[in-house]
């Protein structure tokens, strides 16, 4: 009975000097955010942040970047993003892997424009990087600065990522 009580002493008196300097370290919400075309920092489509519940704080971490695919041919940036923001929230294989690991996930928002149906945007095919249109053009040099921007927006929420990115 005694070695039970200084257990039990023991653990309230640890329990009490460690709880008064603790304090949240995690996201404690899911949480979204889409971030707007910035063309001065060199990307002209939105993209798409998620944040699970859990993700820590004021620890590096990781940044997952999963690509949009809505699967179709469409000339609305809205059909598009609807899309990127349903596969970064809800059901993809990055979201279950970025709620998971509670790693935050960028989610690019490319269209795939009808008007160009060779143009195969999601793939980053030949054609694409041919390609000359402002919102098309490059695209894997605007999700480098997609993901560098990322950073920045991660960062006053005291999420910091990794150079490396999966």
């Amino acid at each position: 009975m005694r070695h039970i009580f200084t257990i039990i002493l023991f653990s309230f008196a640890f329990n009490f000097l460690f709880a008064q300097t603790s304090q949240i370290n995690i996201f404690t919400t899911d949480s979204l955010i889409v971030v707007e075309k910035n063309p001065a920092n060199g990307f002209y489509n939105d993209y798409i942040l998620f944040i699970p519940k859990g993700t820590k704080l004021n620890t590096q971490t990781f940044l997952l970047v999963e690509p949009n695919n809505t699967g179709k041919l469409s000339d609305s940036i809205e059909v598009h993003k609807e899309h990127a923001i349903f596969l970064a929230t809800k059901s993809s294989v990055g979201n279950n892997i970025a709620t998971e690991l509670k790693i935050p996930i960028l989610v690019p928002v490319f269209s795939r424009p009808a008007s160009k149906p060779l143009t195969y945007t999601h793939a980053l095919d030949r054609d694409v990087i041919l390609e000359k249109s402002t919102e098309l053009k490059r695209l894997d040099l605007q999700l480098l600065e997609m993901i560098n921007d990322a950073k920045k927006v991660l960062k006053p929420l005291n999420i910091e990522v990794a150079d490396k990115v999966l």
